[in-house]
Protein backbone atom coordinates (compact mmCIF):
# COMPACT_ATOMS: atom_id res chain seq x y z
CA UNK A 1 0.00 0.00 0.00
CA UNK A 2 2.58 2.59 1.15
CA UNK A 3 6.66 2.42 0.53
CA UNK A 4 9.27 5.07 1.02
CA UNK A 5 11.26 5.68 -2.65
CA UNK A 6 14.53 7.30 -1.97
CA UNK A 7 16.12 8.72 -5.66
CA UNK A 8 19.16 8.15 -6.38
CA UNK A 9 21.88 6.62 -8.87
CA UNK A 10 25.14 5.23 -8.74
CA UNK A 11 27.24 8.45 -8.75
CA UNK A 12 25.91 9.28 -5.18
CA UNK A 13 27.04 6.19 -3.83
CA UNK A 14 28.70 8.54 -0.96
CA UNK A 15 25.44 9.55 0.37
CA UNK A 16 23.84 6.35 0.54
CA UNK A 17 25.38 5.43 4.30
CA UNK A 18 24.80 8.75 5.72
CA UNK A 19 21.33 9.10 4.29
CA UNK A 20 20.36 5.42 5.84
CA UNK A 21 22.45 6.00 9.17
CA UNK A 22 20.51 9.05 9.81
CA UNK A 23 16.49 7.58 8.33
CA UNK A 24 16.90 4.08 10.59
CA UNK A 25 18.17 6.50 13.78
CA UNK A 26 14.99 8.74 13.42
CA UNK A 27 12.60 5.67 11.90
CA UNK A 28 13.61 2.27 13.34
CA UNK A 29 10.75 0.85 13.57
CA UNK A 30 9.97 1.57 9.55
CA UNK A 31 6.60 -0.73 9.00
CA UNK A 32 7.36 0.01 5.10
CA UNK A 33 9.47 -1.29 2.84
CA UNK A 34 11.74 1.38 1.86
CA UNK A 35 13.81 1.28 -1.83
CA UNK A 36 17.07 3.05 -2.77
CA UNK A 37 16.86 3.60 -6.61
CA UNK A 38 20.11 3.16 -8.59
CA UNK A 39 21.95 2.25 -11.75
CA UNK A 40 23.68 -0.45 -11.36
CA UNK A 41 25.72 -0.75 -7.87
CA UNK A 42 24.80 -2.94 -5.31
CA UNK A 43 24.62 -1.92 -1.60
CA UNK A 44 24.43 -3.93 1.37
CA UNK A 45 23.25 -1.89 4.39
CA UNK A 46 21.91 -2.91 8.02
CA UNK A 47 20.48 -0.82 10.27
CA UNK A 48 22.96 -0.50 13.61
CA UNK A 49 19.88 -0.36 15.45
CA UNK A 50 18.28 -3.19 14.29
CA UNK A 51 20.22 -5.46 12.13
CA UNK A 52 16.55 -6.55 9.91
CA UNK A 53 15.54 -3.04 9.05
CA UNK A 54 17.34 -2.55 5.80
CA UNK A 55 16.84 -0.71 2.14
CA UNK A 56 15.72 -2.77 -1.22
CA UNK A 57 17.70 -1.91 -4.20
CA UNK A 58 16.08 -1.47 -7.74
CA UNK A 59 19.16 -0.95 -10.10
CA UNK A 60 17.83 0.58 -13.48
CA UNK A 61 20.72 -0.13 -16.13
CA UNK A 62 22.93 2.07 -17.50
CA UNK A 63 22.11 6.36 -16.65
CA UNK A 64 19.91 8.04 -19.73
CA UNK A 65 18.09 10.68 -17.66
CA UNK A 66 16.19 10.33 -14.51
CA UNK A 67 13.19 10.53 -16.12
CA UNK A 68 13.89 7.28 -17.32
CA UNK A 69 15.61 6.10 -14.39
CA UNK A 70 12.41 7.34 -11.82
CA UNK A 71 9.81 5.50 -14.43
CA UNK A 72 11.40 2.42 -14.72
CA UNK A 73 11.61 2.05 -10.96
CA UNK A 74 8.33 3.19 -9.72
CA UNK A 75 6.56 0.57 -12.65
CA UNK A 76 8.73 -1.90 -10.28
CA UNK A 77 6.91 -1.12 -7.21
CA UNK A 78 3.60 -2.05 -6.37
CA UNK A 79 3.02 0.00 -3.73
CA UNK A 80 -0.16 2.78 -4.54
CA UNK A 81 1.67 5.41 -2.83
CA UNK A 82 5.16 6.43 -2.44
CA UNK A 83 6.84 8.82 -0.12
CA UNK A 84 9.40 10.48 -2.69
CA UNK A 85 12.95 11.41 -1.16
CA UNK A 86 16.29 12.11 -2.41
CA UNK A 87 19.05 10.61 -0.93
CA UNK A 88 20.21 13.59 0.68
CA UNK A 89 16.87 14.56 2.51
CA UNK A 90 17.47 13.39 6.06
CA UNK A 91 14.79 13.47 9.05
CA UNK A 92 15.48 14.62 12.29
CA UNK A 93 12.17 14.36 13.91
CA UNK A 94 11.31 10.71 15.18
CA UNK A 95 8.55 9.38 13.34
CA UNK A 96 5.51 7.75 13.72
CA UNK A 97 4.50 4.91 11.49
CA UNK A 98 0.36 5.87 12.85
CA UNK A 99 1.05 9.57 10.93
CA UNK A 100 1.43 7.44 7.53
CA UNK A 101 -1.26 5.52 8.03
CA UNK A 102 -3.10 8.47 8.61
CA UNK A 103 -2.25 10.26 5.56
CA UNK A 104 -2.73 7.54 3.54
CA UNK A 105 -6.16 7.61 4.61
CA UNK A 106 -7.18 10.98 4.10
CA UNK A 107 -5.22 10.73 0.54
CA UNK A 108 -7.94 8.08 -0.39
CA UNK A 109 -10.68 10.15 1.21
CA UNK A 110 -10.06 13.07 -0.64
CA UNK A 111 -8.82 11.47 -3.90
CA UNK A 112 -5.37 13.31 -3.29
CA UNK A 113 -2.65 12.36 -5.54
CA UNK A 114 0.02 14.75 -3.97
CA UNK A 115 0.61 15.61 0.22
CA UNK A 116 3.83 17.46 0.80
CA UNK A 117 5.11 16.97 3.92
CA UNK A 118 7.69 18.93 3.86
CA UNK A 119 7.44 23.03 4.75
CA UNK A 120 6.23 25.43 2.17
CA UNK A 121 7.07 28.81 2.26
CA UNK A 122 3.85 30.80 2.33
CA UNK A 123 1.09 28.77 3.47
CA UNK A 124 -0.97 28.77 6.39
CA UNK A 125 -3.84 27.85 8.19
CA UNK A 126 -4.71 24.29 9.80
CA UNK A 127 -2.00 21.03 9.59
CA UNK A 128 -3.43 19.83 6.13
CA UNK A 129 -4.20 22.61 3.19
CA UNK A 130 -4.60 22.75 -0.67
CA UNK A 131 -2.74 23.67 -2.86
CA UNK A 132 -2.99 26.98 -4.59
CA UNK A 133 -1.81 27.50 -8.00
CA UNK A 134 -0.83 30.85 -7.41
CA UNK A 135 2.47 29.50 -5.35
CA UNK A 136 5.72 29.79 -7.25
CA UNK A 137 6.77 26.10 -7.53
CA UNK A 138 3.66 24.80 -5.93
CA UNK A 139 4.19 21.06 -7.21
CA UNK A 140 7.96 19.83 -6.35
CA UNK A 141 10.26 17.56 -6.13
CA UNK A 142 10.74 18.14 -1.80
CA UNK A 143 9.62 15.04 -0.13
CA UNK A 144 6.11 14.54 -0.59
CA UNK A 145 4.07 11.15 -0.93
CA UNK A 146 2.36 10.80 -4.18
CA UNK A 147 0.10 8.36 -5.62
CA UNK A 148 2.32 6.32 -7.36
CA UNK A 149 1.06 5.90 -10.29
CA UNK A 150 -0.12 9.61 -10.83
CA UNK A 151 3.44 10.53 -10.52
CA UNK A 152 3.94 8.02 -13.20
CA UNK A 153 1.43 9.20 -15.71
CA UNK A 154 2.80 12.85 -15.08
CA UNK A 155 6.66 12.28 -15.59
CA UNK A 156 5.31 10.37 -18.69
CA UNK A 157 3.64 13.45 -20.14
CA UNK A 158 6.38 15.65 -19.25
CA UNK A 159 9.07 13.54 -20.76
CA UNK A 160 11.59 15.59 -19.54
CA UNK A 161 15.37 14.82 -18.49
CA UNK A 162 16.15 16.05 -15.26
CA UNK A 163 14.44 16.94 -11.90
CA UNK A 164 14.96 20.49 -13.20
CA UNK A 165 12.58 19.71 -16.01
CA UNK A 166 10.09 18.38 -13.64
CA UNK A 167 9.22 21.37 -11.03
CA UNK A 168 10.16 23.66 -14.19
CA UNK A 169 6.74 22.20 -15.85
CA UNK A 170 4.53 22.94 -12.82
CA UNK A 171 5.97 26.39 -12.32
CA UNK A 172 4.74 27.13 -15.89
CA UNK A 173 1.56 25.53 -15.92
CA UNK A 174 0.52 27.49 -12.83
CA UNK A 175 2.28 30.86 -13.41
CA UNK A 176 -0.73 32.40 -13.93
CA UNK A 177 -2.18 31.14 -11.18
CA UNK A 178 -5.39 33.25 -9.81
CA UNK A 179 -5.45 31.22 -6.04
CA UNK A 180 -7.22 28.75 -6.89
CA UNK A 181 -6.81 25.03 -5.16
CA UNK A 182 -5.44 22.14 -7.43
CA UNK A 183 -7.60 19.26 -6.76
CA UNK A 184 -6.25 16.53 -4.86
CA UNK A 185 -3.04 17.82 -3.78
CA UNK A 186 -2.23 18.57 -0.65
CA UNK A 187 0.62 20.36 1.92
CA UNK A 188 1.19 19.13 5.80
CA UNK A 189 1.88 22.40 7.66
CA UNK A 190 3.15 19.50 10.62
CA UNK A 191 6.97 19.11 9.83
CA UNK A 192 6.63 15.80 10.40
CA UNK A 193 10.07 14.47 8.98
CA UNK A 194 11.87 17.85 10.58
CA UNK A 195 13.60 17.41 6.89
CA UNK A 196 16.99 18.78 6.38
CA UNK A 197 18.94 19.16 3.00
CA UNK A 198 22.55 17.52 3.55
CA UNK A 199 24.30 18.44 -0.06
CA UNK A 200 23.97 21.91 -1.99
CA UNK A 201 25.39 21.75 -5.46
CA UNK A 202 27.91 18.51 -4.68
CA UNK A 203 29.03 20.02 -1.53
CA UNK A 204 28.03 19.13 1.99
CA UNK A 205 26.21 21.31 3.74
CA UNK A 206 27.93 23.00 7.15
CA UNK A 207 25.03 23.77 9.44
CA UNK A 208 23.60 20.30 8.20
CA UNK A 209 26.28 18.43 9.15
CA UNK A 210 27.25 20.39 12.76
CA UNK A 211 23.08 19.63 13.61
CA UNK A 212 23.78 15.91 13.16
CA UNK A 213 26.74 15.75 15.17
CA UNK A 214 25.06 17.80 18.27
CA UNK A 215 22.58 14.65 17.85
CA UNK A 216 26.16 12.16 18.36
CA UNK A 217 25.26 11.43 14.62
CA UNK A 218 28.70 11.49 12.65
CA UNK A 219 28.02 12.07 8.97
CA UNK A 220 30.54 10.26 6.60
CA UNK A 221 32.05 13.03 4.31
CA UNK A 222 33.96 10.41 2.27
CA UNK A 223 35.75 12.51 -0.74
CA UNK A 224 32.78 15.04 -1.16
CA UNK A 225 33.91 18.82 -0.10
CA UNK A 226 32.18 20.94 2.07
CA UNK A 227 30.37 23.81 1.03
CA UNK A 228 31.93 27.30 2.90
CA UNK A 229 30.03 28.87 5.25
CA UNK A 230 29.92 31.90 3.22
CA UNK A 231 28.49 30.53 0.13
CA UNK A 232 26.08 28.76 2.55
CA UNK A 233 25.01 32.02 4.07
CA UNK A 234 24.59 33.46 0.52
CA UNK A 235 22.31 30.66 -0.88
CA UNK A 236 19.95 30.88 2.52
CA UNK A 237 19.74 34.83 2.07
CA UNK A 238 18.59 34.54 -1.87
CA UNK A 239 16.10 31.63 -0.59
CA UNK A 240 14.28 34.26 2.57
CA UNK A 241 14.55 36.74 -0.04
CA UNK A 242 12.58 34.52 -2.70
CA UNK A 243 10.13 33.71 -0.76
CA UNK A 244 9.07 36.96 0.03
CA UNK A 245 8.71 37.91 -3.70
CA UNK A 246 6.29 37.75 -6.98
CA UNK A 247 7.80 36.90 -9.59
CA UNK A 248 8.47 39.82 -11.31
CA UNK A 249 10.40 40.94 -8.31
CA UNK A 250 12.41 37.72 -8.47
CA UNK A 251 13.68 38.83 -11.56
CA UNK A 252 14.47 42.04 -10.76
CA UNK A 253 16.42 41.04 -7.46
CA UNK A 254 18.06 38.00 -9.43
CA UNK A 255 19.74 41.15 -11.31
CA UNK A 256 21.18 42.96 -8.31
CA UNK A 257 22.08 39.47 -6.45
CA UNK A 258 24.60 37.96 -9.59
CA UNK A 259 26.12 41.64 -8.96
CA UNK A 260 26.83 40.50 -5.53
CA UNK A 261 28.20 37.18 -6.67
CA UNK A 262 24.85 35.97 -5.50
CA UNK A 263 22.88 33.54 -8.48
CA UNK A 264 20.62 31.68 -6.74
CA UNK A 265 16.84 32.77 -6.69
CA UNK A 266 13.90 30.10 -7.09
Amino acid sequence: MFSIYVSSYDGAFDLWKPFFDIFYSYWDDCAYPVFLINNNLSFDYSSIHNPERKPLVINTGEEINWFHRSIESLKKIESDYVLFMLEDYYLSKKQDNQNYEDIIEFMKNNDAWYYQLSLKRGVNGGDVVPVCNSLNYPISLQPAIWNRVKLITVMEKINGKSPWDFERYFKMKYKDGNGEEIKGAYYDTRDILGYKNGVLRGNWIPSTIMFYKDKGINISLGNRPILSKWKEFKFNCAVNISHKLNNKEKEFAKRILSKLGISYLG
